[in-house]
């Protein structure tokens, strides 16, 4: 049998019954022709008529001729009818309240009869409508408002209890203000939650639409429409905006095992949203408020939803306020320091303000600082890579981590919430605010976990027989992450990325600028170093000349190509990251072999193996290739084992030519391998090798450059750099 859950509620038609509570009577009119076209089966006794399409009686009929302005709007197609209600009319000797709304091509009216309801005062209910929402005018906190309406409803309808009923994030509800009359009502619902299973999602959508339900009894037997399709439609009545529907059993069954013998409901909608619910409650027996009275009870409920919405944004907007001076204030001390963690960690208070937070790690370019209570670094470590791994890594928020992240409860006690925020396009850059765990006690009108029972309905769904108070301890689950800090967080965030991006690119500029006057400056002085050199060369030999003419020589060399490569950087950069190219056709076999053989009269004692397949014919920079070439040489000398050989190799291909240079040693680390191609990685990548760091670099940008790409394989063998050149 498959588990019973409340939300099997969810496929019930509740807006399409096919019948009404039979306390009053339907009757739907062709909105053209004024005829009926379809009504409840009591609509004839009620009336003390017969009704039928071809007798009658007419829409015109049963307003009488008095509601000129009434029958003047449904001729004109007014949508509105409602706005017009109740019209009091009387036939077959019986006064009733005429309600009515349009559905498309439809006037569909609905009447109650007055007689059961001359207790309630028009004038007692009016006064009590302006006191009340003048009080709740007055009102200064939400407690204020919502137990000023519980009484005030309570007054107006005579209803033996009324509570104001509000729902949280997860739509639980919870009793926040009860009125009740005590001498019938002994139990108290005030702070008693009800899990959000008590009322399906097509009610709450329903609660949006018709801000007014009553039943008037629990026990009563739904009144049948005929027929039960819409003629020429072939579809059921939508009875959405009907006062009269016919309320699911299921919902008949759940109010009748709380005792409940008549209720009302009233939507609190604050901006556009079901908020809660004003609900009433009558013990002593069916009970009906004439129309009239809930009208007024709704413009009462309208009241508080416009002062809750009103105090909510009051409450937001100071939150906000004060959020937004934390925030700049951490942002004042991180755009004057150069340490931008330590600027932050340095202003805890404000930095763990913004959340909410009882701890806070901040992570720039993967250097830890934290303040507060906060795990310990191994486990920030696994739980950031966790975060990252399995979720979008620029915004994370959960109140109860360990349902996420089981290794969470190795530190529940101080992180059972967390908000995490990374910043984008940035590595090891990122923000974590932990909350503690609060253990809090959940009071229950019944037992959450039993939403339901197999009953009388067979099949169907029965709602829980036991209301009795159930208590929920809760544990491992932080208070949420409030709206405000949420975006105050954010927009933290935001601003520092913005930070960080601004200093990177003054960086970039400064760094630029710096390359090029370097690259420029040094040709000179290099220059005269060199004929230096050259002259000493020249000089009566001696050991001590030789030697010190070699060393300058080979130092002046190293110096020229790091100008060069600074002066190529600079180039990039200029050309928005493109290495400028002068395309000529040539043979890249004598090229090889040309560079090859200058290198081994530099450099003797290193051998150079070619291979060489086919025609090597391309259309390239003849300069910007040699470049490549001397570069990964180069690298394969330094980087391979000393004194072992280098492999060249040549194959050429219908579509591209294939250079692949190989040295015999240690494989490239894992980690620096997707650094290789990027500015300033050296050696063991944190450029500390013999040059800048910029070889690889700039092939990487020659190749691109002619539309290639190049693929590096790293093994125990060795290290190969294969270049691929389109022909």
């Amino acid at each position: 049998m498959e588990p019973v859950d409340l939300d099997n509620c969810d496929r019930e038609p509740i807006h399409t019954p096919g019948s009404i509570q039979p306390h009053g009577a339907l009757v739907a009119f062709d909105a053209t022709h004024g005829t009926p076209v379809l009504w409840s089966e009591n609509a004839s006794a009620l009336l003390g008529c017969t009704i039928a399409p071809e007798s009658g009686p007419r829409l015109a009929e049963l307003l009488g001729t008095d509601e000129v302005a009434l029958l003047e709007a449904i001729a004109a197609g007014e949508s509105d009818l409602r706005s017009l209600s109740p019209v009091p009319v009387t036939f077959g000797g019986r006064d009733f309240e005429c309600v009515l709304h349009r559905h498309e091509q439809l006037v569909i009216m609905e009447l109650e009869p007055l007689g059961a309801t001359s207790a309630f005062d028009a004038r007692t209910v009016h006064f009590q409508v302006r006191r009340s929402v003048a009080r709740l005018r007055q009102a200064t906190t939400l407690r204020d408002l919502w137990d000023l309406t519980a009484d005030a409803v309570r007054a107006m309808t005579g209803y033996d209890r009324v509570m104001v009923y509000r729902f949280d994030a997860d739509q639980h509800g919870e009793v926040v203000a009860e009125s009740r009359d005590t001498g019938v009502v002994q139990n108290s619902f005030l702070g008693l939650h009800y899990p959000a299973s008590d009322i399906p999602a097509q009610a709450r959508r329903l609660y949006l639409q018709n801000p007014v339900r009553i039943i008037v009894d629990v026990g009563y037997r739904p009144c049948p429409l005929q027929p039960s399709l819409v003629p020429d439609e072939g579809t059921p009545l939508d009875m959405s905006h009907a006062v009269l529907r016919s309320v699911s059993p299921i919902h008949l069954e759940y109010l009748s095992n709380m005792g409940v013998r008549g209720s009302m409901s009233l939507s609190l909608v604050v901006d556009g949203q079901l908020w809660g619910l004003v609900a009433c409650h009558h013990y002593q027996g069916p009970y009906l408020v004439p129309y009239s009275v809930r009208t007024s009870c709704e413009l009462l409920t309208q009241a508080l939803s416009w002062q809750i919405g009103a105090l909510e944004r009051e409450q937001a907007a100071y939150e906000r306020s004060g959020a937004e001076q934390r925030v700049a204030r951490l942002l004042q001390r991180a755009s004057i320091s150069h340490d931008l963690g330590q600027a932050l960690v340095g202003a805890s208070e404000d930095l763990l303000e913004v959340a909410g937070a009882s701890g806070v790690v901040v992570s720039v370019d993967g250097h830890l600082r934290s303040a507060g209570s906060v795990p310990e670094e191994s486990q920030i470590r696994s739980l950031v890579a966790w975060w990252v791994g399995e979720h979008e890594p620029e915004v994370f928020v959960e109140d109860r981590l360990e349902r996420r992240y089981p290794a969470a409860a190795e530190f529940a006690a101080i992180g059972s919430g967390l908000l995490a925020l990374g910043f984008p396009a940035t590595e090891g850059n990122f923000i974590l605010w932990f909350r503690p765990s609060v253990e809090r006690t959940v009071s229950w009108g019944g037992d959450p976990r039993k939403p339901a029972q197999w009953g009388p309905h067979g099949d169907r769904l029965s709602p829980r027989g036991s209301f009795d108070l159930w208590r929920e301890h809760v544990r491992d689950q932080s208070r949420p992450f409030e709206p405000h800090r949420l975006q105050a967080a954010t927009a933290l965030r935001n601003e520092l990325s913005q930070l960080m991006y601004k200093r990177a690119l003054e960086a970039d500029k400064t760094r630029n600028m710096f390359m090029s006057i370097l690259g420029h400056d040094l040709r000179n002085p290099l220059g005269a170093l060199m004929m230096s050199a050259e002259l000493l060369n020249r000089a009566p030999s001696t050991e001590v000349t030789d030697r010190v003419s070699a060393r300058i020589k080979s130092s002046g060399d190293r110096m020229q190509r790091m100008i060069d490569q600074l002066l190529d950087l600079s180039r990039i950069r200029a050309s928005n990251g493109t290495m400028p190219i002068a395309r000529r056709t040539f043979d890249l076999c004598a090229l090889v072999v040309d560079l090859v053989r200058e290198i081994e009269l530099a450099r003797p004692g290193r051998p150079v193996e070619i291979r060489m397949c086919g025609d090597c014919e391309l259309d390239a920079d003849l300069d910007r290739i040699a470049q490549v070439i001397g570069n990964l040489l180069s690298n394969a000398r330094h980087h391979g084992v000393p004194e072992g050989p280098i492999t060249v190799e040549l194959r050429s291909g219908p579509a591209e030519v294939v250079l692949a240079v190989t040295n015999q040693g240690r494989p490239i680390p894992e980690g620096l391998r997707p650094h290789l191609f990027e500015p300033y990685r050296s050696g063991n990548g944190r450029g500390q090798g013999p040059g800048l760091g910029l070889g690889l670099f700039i092939t990487h940008s020659i190749v691109a450059a002619h539309d290639g790409r190049i693929e590096v394989v790293s093994d125990e063998g060795g290290t190969t750099f294969s270049v691929h050149l389109p022909r």
